[in-house]
């Protein structure tokens, strides 16, 4: 639904992983401001999460940035 004319909020969750390799979480939150049907104007927050193992020790690498862009939807 939208929150005001042409502006709707959007979640995107995705995890994946390897039972050897390690772990992988990604998300993301925002909005889409669509002027027209299939056109749409991203902004938003995005955060990601790398577990991984090297020489049997365990590791972790974390991103958290803004996110923008142009969308076409069909």
């Amino acid at each position: 639904d939208a929150l005001l004319p042409h502006v709707h909020p959007f979640v995107q969750v995705q995890l994946g992983g390897a039972f050897r390799l390690g772990a992988l979480a990604r998300a993301a939150a925002g909005i889409k401001f669509k002027p027209f049907e299939r056109i749409a104007i991203v902004v938003g927050a995005e955060g990601s999460l790398l577990m991984y193992r090297f020489q049997d020790n365990w590791f972790q690498t974390d991103k958290l940035g803004l996110t923008y862009g142009l969308a076409y939807e069909f």
